[in-house]
């Protein structure tokens, strides 16, 4: 988890045309990270949503593409990063990815 943060802080940093706080990025990424903890709570809820194939896998999805596309309109917009959003959206995706997992298995 750290690691992650502080990768995407440094990447972040490295593509801004301006110097970016690393505080900046991991409170984006955090808040970015709510919609995994909704999935957790679903996850209470229903057990079984690993063995539901087609349900677990459209959560998951869902929820990658909620955060990533979250995390990345932020940081383009406090940045001023337009041209980079996709260079920073797909190390984002990973990183939500992981957790995603974890959370549904």
């Amino acid at each position: 988890c750290l690691v992650g943060f502080a990768a995407m802080a440094a990447l972040v940093n490295l593509l801004s045309p301006s110097g970016v706080s690393p505080w900046k990025v991991v409170s984006i990424l955090g808040y970015s990270f709510l919609p995994v903890n909704i999935l957790a709570t679903v996850k209470v809820f229903i057990p079984k949503l690993p063995e539901m194939e087609f349900l677990g896998a459209a959560a998951g999805v869902t929820t990658i593409v909620w955060c990533t596309a979250a995390s990345t309109r932020l940081l383009e917009r406090s940045c001023d990063m337009r041209d980079q959003r996709w260079l920073v959206a797909y190390p984002a995706a990973l990183f939500y990815s992981c957790f995603v997992l974890i959370t549904i298995f």
